[in-house]
């Protein structure tokens, strides 16, 4: 199993977030503080070679790109 990790700021996430639409839970006045509870309950996973084949640690969606990339590379 591979992992990926998206490594961003609670004010990037609470930016977009905010800018979001339609969606079914999350909206413009409670991004704050649904971000702010995700960033609290996080728990950020460690290389394990029984758990992880790799993990991969992306923080922009240049790198997360090049990640996708790689993984859709491995299909054909």
């Amino acid at each position: 199993m591979d992992c990926v990790v998206f490594d961003a700021e609670m004010g990037e996430c609470v930016r977009r977030c905010k800018g979001r639409t339609g969606h079914p839970t999350i909206h413009r006045g409670n991004a704050r503080g649904v971000v702010h509870q995700m960033f609290g309950s996080l728990v950020v996973p460690v290389m394990d070679d029984e758990t992880y084949r790799n993990l991969k640690v992306v923080s922009c969606s240049r790198e997360a790109d090049g990640v996708a990339l790689e993984y859709l590379s491995d299909l054909f």
